[in-house]
């Protein structure tokens, strides 16, 4: 495994679908493949451009107009 499947997994796992990131990570670790800075490292550029690709899809892909607790705050009159 290299640090590149580390930043594919956690980017796919901090995603819509499902991932086993934290499983690459803890493996990589235990095997010794590098640092654990440099793993920690890749993992976080890994997961935050994934997060900030369900932000970007949430606004262009909007499921409702208001959330749940919009309508029932907004509901009593």
């Amino acid at each position: 495994m290299s640090l590149l499947s580390l930043f594919a997994s956690c980017f796919l796992g901090a995603t819509l679908l499902p991932g086993n990131s934290e499983v690459v990570l803890i493996v990589m670790l235990l095997s010794g493949v590098s640092t654990s800075w440099l793993l920690v490292l890749t993992a976080t550029m890994g997961n935050s451009p994934g997060g900030v690709t369900n932000v970007i899809l949430e606004r262009l892909f909007p499921l409702r107009k208001t959330s749940r607790w919009q309508e029932k705050a907004t509901a009593w009159y």
